[in-house]
């Protein structure tokens, strides 16, 4: 059908038995064989797959987390072409935050980002104390807060008192309650 050929495993194998676990670089050969880790490709497969896996519609994003991240560290140990697949997509997103994390030591992102998040919090400081903002905010919080947890009692009342108040059919019990309502 297609004349793609022999499948070639990845990582290459060297032994007689296909072990990925134990996937060492042959001595001579550092530039042309794959700088593979297993245990960095399962993982990297994992995050990966939680993240996809958590932003399915209608599932909550705890379940498809969880199933996104052990089906995808799950492929990394298949043998076969499936396998492969995955390792490869995994060996790639290893070897990218690689790259990110020499790019970010070349550029003293880390250091520069201290720096800035540093005097962002200093004027932040600044601010607080000439124009009490923590205190306004705490304020803020605290009547959403009373107000949420007061009608959350004012709510569980109502369903406590719901019991007396209506008959059966729905209607009000003028008669236990007291109440002459015109509006059922």
């Amino acid at each position: 059908m297609l004349s793609i050929g022999q499948r070639e495993p990845f990582p290459p194998i060297f032994s007689g038995r296909e072990n990925v676990w134990r996937y060492k670089v042959r001595d001579g050969y550092e530039g042309i064989d794959p700088d593979f880790n297993m245990m960095r490709t399962a993982v990297a497969m994992a995050m990966i797959g939680g993240f996809c896996g958590g932003n399915f519609p209608l599932i909550p994003a705890w379940i498809g987390g969880t199933a996104g991240a052990v089906a995808l560290a799950f492929g990394t140990t298949l043998r076969g072409p499936k396998g492969d697949l995955y390792r490869t997509m995994g060996m790639r997103v290893v070897a990218l935050m690689g790259e990110m994390l020499d790019v970010f030591g070349e550029l003293g992102l880390a250091r520069k980002g201290g720096y800035t998040a540093g005097k962002i919090f200093d004027r932040m400081l600044f601010l607080d104390r000439k124009h009490g903002i923590r205190k306004k905010v705490g304020a803020g919080i605290s009547f959403v807060v009373e107000r949420v947890s007061r009608t959350a009692n004012e709510v569980k009342a109502d369903m406590d008192d719901s019991d007396d108040e209506y008959d059966g059919r729905g209607r009000r019990n003028r008669a236990r309650t007291g109440r002459h309502d015109t509006y059922y």
